[in-house]
């Protein structure tokens, strides 16, 4: 008679993909055989496809988690996003009621778990900063020059501002201490006098004791320019398309789009192109009225770029090969945001980790000028990229204001390993599951305070929505309106310090051998101390020296009754305890007798 053994592989692992992954584990101490089926990869895609709706590949919720641990993790953190309590802490930033913020960094572990929060203004160049989860101790540097700036860039140390021929670099750190860190530097060659700045790159690992190259600047004239921190230009590359977008990892290549192609570089000297690739269509003419954006995993190895109704992919893992990828759209593209993760795990080339759990997938969430907003992966390796899922233009309530038809009603998205956060005005947002679009935590923020009247009485859309990028199953966030922002968490939330904290100074004094004596003699004294308290406490519970002698006899008289009457020991016992209490009281009847006559007699005496 056949068995379920007798099936080959393949079918067994369509059986136990359809099996819930709670029980797989159990099912995987049957046998051996069992066991290396269930610990197969195939069996596991399909079983998460079965379950959660997900393609074959997908980023993990954590880092080095086996199968088991993914899915455990994934249905804690869903269910803190869709049932845990909410914690809402709305507060107003200064920042000289400028609206104009679309630079937000967020980090939710700095400050003692405190979290901070800086905005920037690329068009006033204000910069503020603050407490993430309170608003407190806040900070505002504005932007003292009188042009307007061509183009800008800002990381937690520095801000970078390009403006007519010089670059304005600022150390943001000694900003907030000293109020004097700006250094104000000039462009190398004449040839390039005259030419705007149209984008600006920061090396996100820099270190200030490094003379290397940290900034890269591009102009209208095809020129990019390699600075230090200090303001010393240090490489000027020549070029005849004016540049539009500018990407490096300040190790290996500078990536850049003009109007017409995508340009790959050496970022060694004498920074040679090593591949370039045509774009759709040039961005010029009709093609200038639709948004573009530019993205780079360096860890992947793809160049993403997105105009109009096309998200093109270019893979360049295979130099000077470029291979292109295509993400065919419904409807324009306005707003294009990659997951959040640490910057180091995009930055670093070919870092990506194929053998987890997922492949190690990088989310992008797409926002269309129809409302909808599409998920799909970056790293994927079809020529065709086939999204994961799409939301349908977002409800957010009857107390959403009424929008006309030629504004879109999605403002700003975020997207995790497990959750998309859809936003809109006046600071309402939804949260909806990364795999399958559907809506986990509708009309997810509060009203504002009536004190801040500009929420209720304009229009303000959301600036920036912002996740923890440490941490993919942590359920906190923060909502950025132009001056006005809003903190908030589902469940609780432990905070995990980036940074080691610096090792203590040993105090050499301490550790001298006549204080290590007088300290083990202060010990030693402070336990001889509890001990006997410890003694005195336990006989005065258990011998009852705190009562009297009418209540010892209660108490003996209560312990008879509740013991047999044939318990002639006790009884003795309470025999011999009356004949003492007996015994006790004549004795003070004689003493009170002797004394009044001794007070007799010597009244007598005095009379006498």
């Amino acid at each position: 008679m056949a068995s379920i053994n007798d099936l080959p592989d393949e079918l067994l692992v369509e059986i136990f993909s359809a099996v819930d992954l709670a029980q797989l584990g159990n099912l995987r101490l049957v046998c051996h055989r069992w066991n290396f089926v269930i610990v197969d990869p195939t069996t596991w895609q399909r079983a998460f496809s079965r379950t959660f709706g997900a393609h074959r590949h997908f980023p993990q919720i954590r880092a080095n988690l086996t199968w088991m641990g993914e899915y455990y993790h994934r249905l804690k953190c869903i269910r803190l996003w869709s049932k845990a309590r909410g914690t809402h802490v709305s507060y107003q930033l200064i920042n000289n009621d400028l609206r104009y913020v679309d630079h937000v960094l967020a980090d939710f572990d700095a400050n003692g778990g405190y979290g901070k929060l800086l905005t920037a203004s690329s068009t006033y160049g204000s910069i503020s900063w603050c407490n993430l989860t309170n608003g407190r101790h806040q900070g505002f540097v504005p932007w003292r020059g009188t042009a307007l700036m061509e183009a800008f860039a800002t990381n937690w140390h520095w801000s970078v501002a390009g403006v007519h021929d010089e670059l304005v670099i600022r150390n943001l750190k000694a900003l907030s201490t000293r109020g004097n860190a700006t250094v104000i530097a000039k462009r190398n060659s004449t040839e390039i006098t005259g030419h705007k700045f149209t984008a600006i790159a920061i090396n996100p690992s820099h270190s200030s004791a490094k003379q290397g190259p940290d900034i890269a600047t591009a102009t209208s004239g095809g020129t990019i320019e390699l600075w230090s921190l200090q303001g010393k230009s240090l490489a000027t590359i020549g070029g005849d398309e004016p540049i539009i977008h500018l990407k490096s990892d300040f190790a290996n290549y500078i990536l850049y789009i003009t109007t017409t192609k995508l340009v790959v570089r050496s970022f060694k000297s004498p920074f040679d192109i090593i591949a370039t690739h045509d774009l759709p269509h040039p961005l010029e003419g009709e093609y200038l009225d639709h948004f573009a954006t530019f993205h780079v995993d360096f860890a992947g190895q793809n160049a993403i770029f997105s105009h109009g109704t096309n998200v093109k992919v270019y893979h360049f893992g295979s130099l000077p090969e470029i291979e292109e990828r295509t993400l065919q759209m419904n409807g324009n593209v306005v707003l294009n945001e990659m997951q959040s993760i640490p910057p180091e795990r995009v930055q670093k080339l070919g870092s990506q980790d194929t053998k987890v759990p997922g492949g190690d997938a990088l989310y992008f969430a797409t926002v269309l000028d129809t409302g909808s907003v599409v998920v799909w992966n970056c790293r994927s390796a079809h020529t065709t990229i086939i999204p994961q899922c799409e939301i349908a233009p977002p409800y957010f309530g009857k107390h959403y204001p009424q929008l006309s038809d030629d504004i879109s009603p999605v403002t700003s998205v975020a997207i995790n390993a497990a959750v998309v956060v859809v936003g809109g005005y006046r600071g309402y947002f939804n949260v909806y599951d990364v795999f399958t679009g559907n809506i986990i935590k509708s009309e997810a923020s509060v009203k504002y305070p009536r004190k801040f009247r500009e929420m209720f009485d304009e229009l303000v859309p959301i600036s920036a929505i912002k996740l923890d990028n440490r941490d993919q199953s942590a359920t906190h966030g923060v909502v950025v309106s132009g001056q006005f922002v809003q903190y908030f968490r589902f469940g609780d939330h432990v905070p995990t310090p980036s940074h080691r904290s610096a090792p203590k100074r040993r105090n050499v004094a301490r550790e001298a051998p006549i204080n290590r004596q007088i300290s083990d003699g202060i010990d030693e004294y402070d336990r001889e101390l509890y001990n006997r308290r410890q003694e005195e406490a336990l006989v005065e519970k258990y011998n009852g020296s705190d009562l009297d002698v009418d209540e010892e006899l209660r108490v003996a008289l209560a312990l008879s009754a509740s013991q047999p009457s044939t318990d002639s020991d006790l009884e003795r016992a309470i025999a011999a305890s009356r004949e003492e209490s007996l015994t006790v009281s004549a004795v003070e009847d004689d003493e009170e007798e002797d004394e009044e006559l001794r007070r007799a007699l010597e009244l007598s005496l005095l009379e006498s």
